[in-house]
């Protein structure tokens, strides 16, 4: 997976993985994030080309039935971070959280830390 170059490639990124995890059929849920509504958090970031629009913010929840589907969501969430893409996140039981609002940022990363993560993950795919 390409490291993401803008904030919009890493929305678009991180909302393929939500679609992706809902086809393999986790209850997926998305509405506009609270933040949305506070003049406080809209100010954090208006005008900012590195960050993230408030028309833009969502509030994803996922709604899990077992281990299996906490452990696809985790591993969505490991696999956007090591991109660079982070932002906050909750959860407690049969519920997890992304928020994708003020607090979405694309990060810097170290290419050369990427691509050696892809080569072990390409390598291991191979040996199986």
């Amino acid at each position: 997976m390409e490291i993401p170059n803008t904030i919009t490639d890493a929305y678009n990124l991180t909302c393929e993985k939500c679609s992706l995890l809902a086809q393999l059929g986790i209850n997926v849920e998305t509405k506009i994030s609270q933040s949305a509504k506070s003049n406080e958090m809209k100010s954090k970031v208006l005008g900012c080309a590195d960050r993230l629009q408030p028309e833009a913010w969502i509030y994803v929840q996922f709604n899990l039935d077992n281990i299996i589907e906490l452990s696809l969501v985790n591993n969505a969430e490991d696999e956007l971070r090591r991109l660079g893409i982070n932002f906050d996140t909750s959860g407690c039981g049969k519920l997890k959280s992304w928020e994708i609002d003020w607090s979405f940022r694309l990060l810097p990363v170290n290419h050369k830390d990427h691509s050696n993560a892809t080569e072990r993950k390409t390598a291991l795919r191979e040996s199986n």
